[in-house]
């Protein structure tokens, strides 16, 4: 495949990703973005590590990255405690954007999907789209544009409030997740950090 048509079809896909997200379609982006890391990477004979799908750094990555793979956790923790104080219909709006996907009476189950959904939504946005829109504007940027889209694919609607309090969290915390994947270049890294604030999340909506 030459360079010339190899740039039309990651184009493609990278719209087809936003305009999924402005669409709140997330699944077409999955079906968009994931075949065409691996496609990409056999026809490109890239390796793991290319795409930030090595797991051999991981370790390290969190030994010296620690503080900012926490950051997200920090940032969920504060959006609860704030949200009582001046959004308390902040709650309510969360359960209800999460609950039609997540399975909150069987914790094992719970856990599993947490893990998945972190670990798919890293690959779509940080290996896939933050990746290749950095390859044509600076990483902080790419980083920047790629959270706008996570964040409006996680729009939920409800008060105005209530939703623009959500969307500059989940923006927030998108930063963090890109931080990472610049810094490691690694999908877990950032899918960790992003499925253990999830986690953090989803206990304090429980026990609420």
């Amino acid at each position: 495949m030459n360079n010339k048509k190899q740039i039309i079809i990651r184009l493609s896909v990278v719209v087809i990703v936003c305009l999924s997200c402005l669409f709140r379609i997330i699944g077409i982006a999955i079906l968009a973005a994931i075949p065409y890391l691996l496609i990409e990477k056999k026809i490109n004979k890239k390796s793991f590590k290319d795409i930030g799908l090595s797991p051999r750094s991981f370790p390290g990555d969190l030994k010296k990255y620690w503080w900012l793979i926490i950051l997200p956790v920090i940032s969920g923790v504060t959006a609860v405690g704030l949200s009582k104080i001046i959004v308390p219909e902040f709650y309510q709006h969360v359960l209800e954007r999460t609950q039609p996907m997540l399975l909150f009476d069987k914790v094992f189950l719970l856990i599993i999907q947490l893990m998945v959904l972190a670990f798919i939504e890293e690959l779509v946005f940080r290996a896939f789209l933050q990746a290749n829109i950095s390859t044509v504007i600076k990483p902080a940027y790419a980083i920047a544009i790629t959270s706008f889209f996570f964040s409006i694919g996680h729009y939920s609607s409800g008060a105005v409030f209530v939703v623009l309090y959500d969307l500059v969290f989940i923006f927030i915390d998108s930063l963090l997740y890109g931080m990472i994947f610049q810094k490691t270049k690694s999908v877990y890294s950032c899918a960790f950090s992003h499925f253990i604030a999830n986690a953090v999340g989803v206990f304090i909506l429980l026990i609420m």
